[in-house]
């Protein structure tokens, strides 16, 4: 019975030996993942759990880069990767996209019909607590309190000189990326709080864009923030779920527009002017988020296109700024990069797993690009 009892022991002990060094070493092979999976929202909304195994991963990260075994683990992952994702293996068709998307021109953009599919979310409004960490504010953020002198602006590139003095009242507006909890326009929400003289309304609505009014109105939605709010600066992150054919009714009778075609192309930019009138009859300062980079070069070449319009028709306005972020999310040759290193030099993903939308360091960095921008033409101190 004893000697039983004693085998069973040592059976426990040898698995409880399996389980520790499973613990280490899986963490610690499989760091860049581990810290790619961590919540989009960000380490504070992480159980205790999740963050050691966090905290390991990217201590883990450190190690790699101290005694260069990045190359190493760098080279293993992308072998394993190919493989995945090898049409020889896994598919029956090969498909080759040698170009990088940052470099394709309009002319060159592939039409392809249908719209992007999302997942629903329900509208959010107004969310005034942001939960980003002290810690990831002060490496990855913007710190504009960081001097005791005031940013302040030069107006000269502004027909509406005086938005640019505070108070400041901001209204959000988007699609998914504004919408959702955790998203670039909660991230931006919060911070903006932080800021004297600063109230920030955010309204976003899920699978919405300036293609299908009948399924949400922008453009009235607009008029009705605006003359509820009276907001006096605006930023704005749409497109999403704009390549896309859609019709319209007119006196002729009912249009359709097939994406991809010279119609469709006149109707959208013709669009994207009607919105950004109502900001300009209203005398609104709009900053006007761009898509950032995607995975899939299909759509992304869409993206790109629809980038190239609302830049265009942006230049049309004096009281607007077109923010790129599609190059401070690309990796150095221009390409998609699921993770990019922050301020500490540790690799971090920039997309969840859609690779369409941002975990809350990718946001952060779309964040960071806005108040890169915004500290040149608006005086803003931290609370």
């Amino acid at each position: 019975m004893n000697e039983g009892n004693i085998k069973i022991n040592k059976g426990y002990g040898w698995a409880i030996l399996l389980f520790i060094l499973l613990g280490v070493i899986l963490p610690f092979y499989e760091s860049q993942r581990v810290i790619s999976w961590s919540s989009p929202r960000g380490e504070a909304s992480l159980d205790v759990f999740h963050r050691l195994v966090l905290y390991y991963s990217q201590r883990a990260q450190e190690i790699k880069k101290l005694w260069g075994w990045e190359r190493f683990f760098q080279q293993d992952r992308a072998f394993w990767n190919s493989l995945k994702d090898s049409p020889l293996l896994f598919s029956e068709q090969v498909v080759s996209f040698s170009a990088s998307l940052a470099t394709i021109k309009p002319a060159q953009v592939k039409a392809q019909e249908g719209p992007v599919g999302v997942s629903e979310f329900v509208a959010s409004t107004t969310i005034a607590d942001n939960s980003l960490s002290a810690a990831v504010l002060d490496s990855e953020l913007i710190s504009l309190a960081a001097t005791s002198s005031d940013i302040s602006a030069s107006s000269s590139d502004f027909v509406i000189n005086e938005l640019l003095s505070p108070p400041y009242n901001f209204l959000l507006l988007g699609d998914s990326f504004v919408a959702v909890y955790g998203g670039v326009g909660d991230i931006l929400e919060g911070t903006l709080l932080k800021f004297q003289n600063v109230a920030a309304a955010r309204i976003g609505k899920v699978s919405s864009g300036l293609a299908r009014p009948d399924y949400f109105n922008w453009e009235n939605q607009a008029r009705q923030s605006i003359a509820s709010l009276n907001p006096n600066i605006a930023v704005i992150m749409l497109g999403t779920n704009d390549s896309q054919s859609f019709q319209t009714t007119t006196d002729k009778g009912l249009i359709v527009y097939k994406y991809g075609t010279s119609g469709w192309e006149a109707e959208y930019r013709a669009r994207v002017d009607n919105f950004l009138r109502i900001f300009q009859d209203n005398g609104i300062l709009v900053y006007w988020l761009g898509l950032p980079i995607m995975r899939d070069p299909v759509y992304g070449a869409k993206v790109i296109r629809i980038n190239n319009i609302y830049q265009t028709e942006i230049a049309k306005f004096n009281n607007v700024v077109f923010v790129d972020t599609w190059p401070i999310l690309a990796g150095a040759d221009g390409f998609y990069a699921a993770s990019l290193p922050d301020s500490r030099g540790i690799e971090r993903a920039t997309h969840v797993s859609d690779g369409i939308h941002l975990t809350n360091f990718g946001g952060i960095k779309v964040v960071n690009e806005l108040f890169r921008i915004m500290q040149t033409q608006l005086t803003l101190n931290r609370k």
